[in-house]
């Protein structure tokens, strides 16, 4: 079975290490390309907290 926690924190190691990256980078170009490969990495970050979420709360029950 796939360890959703586990790919969660690979994303989020990914996402600090691009920051540092991205902190070092020259030019304007190399900030770009770091920028989008931390938004890419947000982005199924959500995904897995989206299916977390819909594996927690089953339709109509309310969130506390």
């Amino acid at each position: 079975m796939v360890d959703i926690g586990r790919i969660m924190d690979s994303l989020l190691e990914q996402v600090d290490e691009s920051l540092k990256g991205m902190k070092e980078a020259k030019n304007v170009e190399e900030k770009l390309q770091y920028s989008n490969l931390i938004k890419n990495l947000c982005d199924s970050f959500m995904i897995f907290l989206d299916l977390i979420h819909e594996l927690t709360y089953e339709e109509g029950e309310e969130i506390e």
